[in-house]
């Protein structure tokens, strides 16, 4: 069944991209501007993200003066703090307004009976939690209760917990729904901004080859495989997605810290995020070095033929031991591409 091309957003789906700069997040705001998607941003929502943004700034960056500090003991002075932060907190709810206006429908704050919020909380019933919160929750439930009488409508958000795990709603909400005598099928949860994309027109296949010639030059691959580097040496990995018997079947959570040798990319789909720019989306194969740490005692009740079947092994730790096999993998990214020739902000979404 295609999807509804109405979409309700909610704060966590904001807040992946705070200044909405990210090549999804302008892909959706350019396809709302052309009005190939029907963009809903409920105020609570705004203010939220507004809310959240001051807290993130002001954290990040006391940090930052901390190690600033630090830094210019050590005799470092290549940074000098900006003396409109301030500001900078001050204006980000207008400059969420701003843009999310030209994209899409603002919608008021709901107008709903306090008893209704009040029972519902008490009650425990989603979009409440256990412990009777959820008020702001309830909000965007209201406004998305209101969207989906006159068609249907996605419901964008991560809190599968008191929404449901997407595609279902959770059966409060379900019931609630048809209580209300709106269809069930009018309200389709959807957690991945991707997946809402997909529903936009792709590019046409000339645009796919010119990104795919673009990216794939040797000099490019390079570029990638060290901005990768780079990226895993920070520790932060990656879960690799095994195929069935594909690595020990004793191997834990097995994660990917390395990827090289990049070829044969791929650019599968390609969709308008400006008047000049597409954000890319595709694969390419490489080789992964993927780990696994067990516990001592695990390690032990392993048959010497299989721990032969790896390619490292580091016991330096007392406790645990590290095991490394290097396996063919096929990533999957995406990246701004502005023709002829311009590649950049390219992310790995995935190893397998």
């Amino acid at each position: 069944m295609a999807l509804p091309r109405r979409v309700l957003v909610d704060t966590n789906i904001l807040i992946l991209s705070p200044r909405l700069d990210s090549g999804a997040w302008r892909a959706l705001r350019w396809a709302g501007e052309r009005g190939e998607i029907e963009l809903f941003f409920p105020e609570v929502c705004l203010i939220e993200a507004a809310a959240w943004f001051e807290r993130e700034w002001i954290t990040r960056f006391n940090q930052f003066e901390k190690d600033l500090s630090r830094l210019r003991q050590l005799g470092l002075r290549f940074w000098e703090v900006p003396q409109r932060r301030e500001a900078i907190v001050a204006g980000h709810e207008e400059y969420l307004r701003e843009r999310l206006a030209l994209a899409g429908t603002i919608v008021a704050l709901p107008s709903v009976d306090h008893e209704i919020l009040v029972r519902r909380a008490s009650t425990r019933r989603r979009p409440f939690n256990e412990h009777g919160s959820g008020y702001r929750d309830a909000l965007i439930w209201e406004s998305t209760c209101e969207l989906a009488q006159s068609s249907p409508l996605i419901l964008l958000t991560q809190n599968s917990r008191d929404f449901g795990k997407a595609p279902e709603l959770h059966d409060d909400l379900r019931t609630d729904l048809i209580e209300r005598g709106i269809p069930p099928e009018n309200v389709i949860l959807e957690a991945a901004l991707p997946k809402v994309l997909e529903m936009l027109p792709p590019a046409g296949q000339a645009i796919r080859a010119e990104a795919e010639a673009a990216l794939g030059t040797p000099e490019l691959l390079r570029d990638i495989q060290e901005q990768l580097a780079e990226w895993f040496a920070y520790g932060e990995g990656m879960t690799y997605d095994a195929a069935p018997g594909e690595l020990p079947p004793w191997f834990n959570d097995p994660v990917a810290e390395a990827l090289w040798g990049l070829s044969d990319l791929t650019v599968t789909q390609a969709v308008a995020i400006d008047e000049d720019g597409y954000l890319v989306s595709g694969s390419l194969h490489g080789t992964a070095r993927i780990f696994s740490v067990l516990e001592n005692e695990d390690w032990a009740s392993i048959p010497e033929r299989e721990r032969d079947t790896l390619d490292e092994v580091d016991s330096a730790n007392r406790s645990d031991v590290a095991v490394i096999v290097h396996r063919p993998a096929v990533a999957h990214f995406e990246a701004v591409f502005t023709p002829p020739n311009g590649v950049h902000d390219l992310v790995l979404l995935d190893i397998a």
